[in-house]
């Protein structure tokens, strides 16, 4: 069996006549860490520049496709078609709409917050669901991407005449509430991958990938072995896909990873395929959580809670994140950007918990927010808040972190009284 890390990627397959496509799931608070700049990495700790790695065209026309910018050709039954004309134009109303509420103000919020040293890691995003925007614009320079999520990989249907409608009509129903909201809704992603035209998870990252101006090169789908280690697969027994994609400055390689798994305690444990896979891919890097009910506040997710903490050194998350307490002043230098007043009530929580030291903090200095993040949209988008967590460097023996203006003075704050 070959192991996806040591083999070049498979080509995406050739697509007679037209080409085919991929789709994916859900989204909502955001919660990023990331690695500080001097821990070593299985690579150089930034992007492979490569010019010269052949890519798939038909996984590229793919994807423009999805994306709605593939160009017009007269006579192709789809690209000259009425339906895919409608299709291009109402894509690009919604990626306008994306782009200024979402992908211009995170990118400058990025600038202006994330020390420069911490660009470069690669990012893990637990519930990640579909939404590869997030991850990307927080830390475009990542050279992986590891997103996990429950919704299954996908496959990537083929488009013709008697489907493109309801394709179309899919991929833009699945993203109209994160044009608005910046995140993906369990339920509805659910409903809309499910219908036989979107399979899966994969249209929607090709979609992403292609309209933040990145190239796909390669798609393989893999299973993990005992050991952890990503196996090449068929479609219908994958765990996860793999998606190789050039960035937009047309050097650079990333890697999408997308694992299909149940995040719990028990998906950690160092006794499993996919723990010692986790494991593999847990240190000096940037995770990406969302806690759909408060779940990280709960007290049977303290071991879920501590393979975060022991690992990063820098947390981007919302109220629904692990909470404040947790990030102790002695070895954590917070800054909060936005609103927080109160919880919001998330699913089988009705009661969600209320930290009033995380209240205190905000009415303390936090600042605006520019875009919409978390659970925003049940309070109202303005009312979206952010905390930005860094890791004292003296507390791991780590040294050379240079701190953004957000950071400094009236931003840090005590997580807890306590020191410890």
């Amino acid at each position: 069996m070959k192991t996806v890390s040591n083999i070049s990627f498979a080509s995406f397959g050739r697509l007679r006549g037209f080409c085919g496509i991929y789709l994916a799931p859900l989204c909502t608070m955001v919660l990023i860490l990331v690695s500080h700049p001097n821990c070593s990495n299985a690579s150089s700790g930034r992007p492979e520049v490569n010019a010269t790695i052949v890519g798939d065209p038909a996984l590229e026309r793919a994807a423009a496709v999805l994306a709605g910018t593939a160009g017009v050709e007269a006579g192709d039954p789809v690209l000259g078609s009425a339906p895919y004309g409608r299709y291009v134009a109402a894509m690009d109303r919604l990626w306008t709409q994306i782009e200024h509420s979402s992908v211009i103000p995170i990118r400058n919020w990025r600038e202006a917050n994330v020390p420069t040293g911490y660009r470069h890691r690669s990012v893990t995003y637990f519930l990640s669901g579909v939404d590869f925007l997030n991850p990307n614009c927080f830390f475009p320079d990542a050279p992986e991407y590891l997103l996990v999520a429950m919704e299954p990989p996908g496959r990537v249907p083929s488009i013709g005449p008697e489907n493109m409608e309801r394709i179309f009509e899919s991929m833009l129903a699945s993203l109209q509430w994160f044009a608005r909201y910046n995140y993906f809704t369990t339920v509805g992603m659910a409903s809309d991958i499910s219908r036989s035209e979107l399979e899966g998870a994969v249209p929607v990252f090709l979609f992403f990938v292609a309209r933040l101006g990145h190239t796909p090169l390669s798609l393989e789908y893999f299973n993990l072995s005992e050991e952890g280690v990503m196996e090449q697969s068929d479609r219908e027994q994958a765990q996860g896909v793999r998606i190789r994609f050039r960035d937009r400055d047309g050097a650079t390689v990333h890697d999408l990873i997308y694992l299909r798994a149940l995040l719990r305690n028990s998906t950690i444990l160092a006794n499993t395929s996919t723990g010692r896979f986790l494991g593999q891919h847990r240190a000096h890097r940037a995770y990406i959580l969302k806690a759909a009910e408060y779940f990280f506040h709960l007290r049977g997710y303290e071991p879920l809670r501590q393979f975060v903490l022991s690992s990063a050194d820098l947390v981007i998350e919302d109220d629904s994140g692990i909470p404040l307490r947790d990030f102790p002043a002695a070895r954590w230098m917070p800054g909060f950007f936005g609103e927080y007043v109160r919880p919001v009530s998330l699913g089988g929580l009705p009661n969600p918990p209320f930290q009033a030291d995380l209240a205190g903090a905000f009415r303390a200095g936090a600042r605006p927010i520019a875009f919409p993040y978390g659970y925003g949209s049940l309070r109202h988008p303005e009312r979206s808040n952010l905390i930005l967590f860094l890791r004292r460097l003296e507390t791991s023996g780590r040294t050379g972190l240079h701190l953004p203006g957000a950071l400094r003075g009236p931003m840090l704050f005590r997580a807890n009284s306590e020191e410890s």
